[in-house]
């Protein structure tokens, strides 16, 4: 288990920094400023080294709250939201996976952030065996989403699992 954690947040960490690399976002961009690179602050720096050094998604989620609450409008939070929400869809264990997205629900509300974490968090109720709250979740952000391809696979499954289990109760919802 440790080293799955381990392995885990070297991916992570991995992520970040090719996201970082990708776009173009290194340290010495972000300290010098240059034209059509965004600013980031030490601070906010410092902050996502912390989420990156955090030893599981529970840490890191924690340490991304803190970056949130203190700078909301940081050039790092879609990277950040999105990496997290990966990390918590590796997760195995059902109700670690639903209460984290749960709370990655309360910290990222934007609804691209959104868009990242309803389809593990109706996984993870699926897998807790609590179909009815994976659809009602599901059903609720479709009401303002109705294109969410993501959301729409991950109810159908949970549906057909529904049924491998003799459970007909979710079978017409699936199949729209």
């Amino acid at each position: 288990m440790r080293i799955r954690s381990f392995v885990s947040c070297l991916v992570f960490v991995a992520m970040v920094i090719c996201l970082a690399i990708a776009d173009g976002l290194t340290s010495s961009a972000f300290a010098q400023g240059k034209p059509g690179q965004p600013i980031v602050s030490a601070e906010e720096q410092n902050m996502a080294k912390a989420i990156m050094s955090a030893p599981d998604a529970a840490a890191k989620l924690k340490a991304a709250a803190e970056l949130i609450k203190k700078h909301p409008k940081t050039v790092l939070r879609p990277r950040v939201a999105g990496a997290l929400a990966d990390q918590i869809a590796k997760l195995t264990d059902a109700a670690q996976k639903v209460s984290l997205a749960q709370e990655y629900q309360k910290i990222f509300n934007e609804p691209s952030e959104q868009e990242l974490i309803v389809p593990v968090l109706i996984d993870g109720l699926a897998g807790a065996n609590r179909p009815d709250e994976a659809f009602s979740v599901g059903a609720e952000f479709l009401a303002r989403n109705p294109d969410s391809l993501r959301v729409l696979i991950g109810l159908m499954s949970a549906g057909a699992d529904q049924v491998k289990r003799k459970n007909p109760k979710f079978i017409e919802q699936s199949l729209k």
